[in-house]
């Protein structure tokens, strides 16, 4: 036994200095990588990160449970942190802050973990995270914890406190987080100030999207004036623009949207983002669609939109599909013809449901019935119209309580037997595979006899007009 001890004694002491040599090597790149950021030599920091993450994994390959894991865990964690990789490095980091004594690296460690959380789009977890950093002994981690909790507070809106923790950390007035929250806060008058300031610097490497984009979720309005504040200083390069513009389009609502969208196509029809926008423009415009005539309009339009061959091409081309099958088939069913109903139901349900042309839709529900009255889906069109227009509602009250209070429909939607509704829509559904031909991925699916219990007020009958059970009169009203 006695001839075993050097032996173990020697290994151990093996262990222990290799140990050692690892995390001093770990240490030295960490150390070295943290001056070079404070230097403002990112590029170099970045390859010491790359570096330090290398010997802190090796050595948490030789020794899993040493006595340097929680050390080697926190240099690997911030090292990710740094390089981007930020959920992998937050596990490390977390269990590191748990297990770590030394002030310092702990404080490395949390202001790491609160940059990833901020990236992971967790402000609040970052504030937590960061708050025992903000009273370090250390002036450079004490203002950082005070600038990443600004831009934390940003985040949660807590605009005042932001502004607050960014000037405290000497955070540049012209700084994304602090227009961010002068945005926040309505100060219109400091904001376009700063951007000024910006302007006068002609800096090339200037990213104003960061910029716009602070802004802009704060107080839409605003950023859309600071796109015009730098425009009108020709302060961006020509390439950007268009996402700009499109970015823009995005945070603002209602006709500004549209004149933005418009702007975007007429300036740059054949870019990525001008695509995007004349196709949204176009789908915007399908809302308002009242007569097949407006929609084969719109539908030229999709059929040029998809000939681009852009990125909205494929979209593009399916909507066109679909509008130029609801143009032929609305003008060319003539009132009573047979059949005639079911081709106009269903072509009401594209234009609702495919093309979000509601108000199509809704004359096409009236025509259903109107021209086929005692159909046995005039009752499904009147209940889908209804949902679509209230006034119509009110207007119909009595053709469901006379002339439609037998109609399976109409009984299913007062709560009662929904065998004969579930007959139709097996019916609708084979007509529309068969006769229309739609492929059986996209028709409906033939609705199974009803069991024990009927199907319930969500399924897909009632989204298609079809009411649930339980389902009351004026719910689909």
């Amino acid at each position: 036994m006695r001839g075993w001890l050097p032996g173990l004694l020697l290994l151990a002491g093996c262990g222990y200095y290799s140990g050692y040599n690892g995390i001093y090597s770990a240490s030295k790149f960490a150390n070295q990588a943290r001056q070079s950021a404070q230097d403002g030599r990112p590029g170099e920091a970045q390859n010491l990160w790359g570096q330090a993450a290398v010997k802190a994994e090796s050595l948490l390959a030789r020794q899993p449970r040493g006595k340097w894991r929680h050390d080697a865990l926190a240099i690997r964690g911030e090292a990710l942190s740094s390089l981007g990789r930020c959920s992998e490095a937050s596990t490390y980091l977390r269990e590191a802050q748990e297990h770590l004594t030394d002030r310092t690296a702990r404080e490395y460690a949390a202001l790491a973990l609160g940059r990833c959380e901020l990236a992971l789009g967790q402000p609040t977890l970052a504030l937590s995270t960061l708050e025992p950093i903000e009273s370090s002994k250390d002036e450079y981690r004490r203002d950082e914890a005070h600038h990443l909790r600004g831009r934390a507070l940003v985040l949660t809106g807590d605009y005042d406190a932001a502004l607050a923790d960014l000037l405290d950390a000497g955070a540049d007035p012209t700084s994304p987080e602090v227009l961010g929250a002068l945005a926040g806060l309505g100060r219109t008058e400091d904001v376009h100030a700063s951007i000024d300031v910006l302007i006068q610097r002609r800096d090339s490497a200037q990213r104003w999207d960061s910029v716009l984009t602070v802004i802009g979720q704060r107080n839409p309005t605003l950023g859309s004036e600071v796109l015009e504040q730098i425009r009108t200083a020709n302060a961006v390069r020509a390439g950007e623009l268009p996402a700009l513009l499109g970015a823009d389009a995005a945070r603002l609502s209602g006709p500004a949207r549209d004149r933005r969208l418009e702007e975007l196509v007429q300036l740059a029809p054949q870019s990525d983002a001008g695509d995007a926008a004349h196709l949204e423009l176009t789908r915007r415009r399908l809302r308002g669609v009242q007569s097949p005539a407006e929609l084969q309009v719109l539908a030229d339009t999709l059929v040029a939109i998809a000939g681009m061959g852009l990125g909205s091409s494929t979209m593009a081309e399916q909507l066109a599909q679909r509008a130029g099958a609801v143009v032929r088939i609305a003008d060319s069913v003539t009132a009573g013809a047979p059949q005639g109903d079911l081709r106009l139901f269903l072509t009401a349900e594209t234009a609702r449901d495919s093309l979000g042309a509601n108000a199509l839709a809704m004359s096409l529900f009236q025509r259903v019935v109107v021209e086929w009255p005692d159909g046995a889906y005039a009752p499904k069109a009147l209940l889908a119209g209804r949902q679509l227009d209230p006034a119509w509602a009110e207007q119909t009250d009595s053709l469901l309580v006379g002339r439609y209070a037998e109609s399976p429909y109409v009984v299913a939607a007062r709560g009662g037997d929904r065998t004969a509704l579930l007959q139709l829509e097996d019916s609708l559904a084979a007509f529309e595979r068969l006769v229309l031909g739609k492929p059986a991925a996209e028709a409906r699916p033939a609705r199974a006899r009803p069991r024990a219990a009927a199907p319930g007020p969500d399924d897909a009958a009632a989204k298609r007009g079809a009411p649930g059970r339980g389902t009351k009169l004026e719910d689909v009203r």
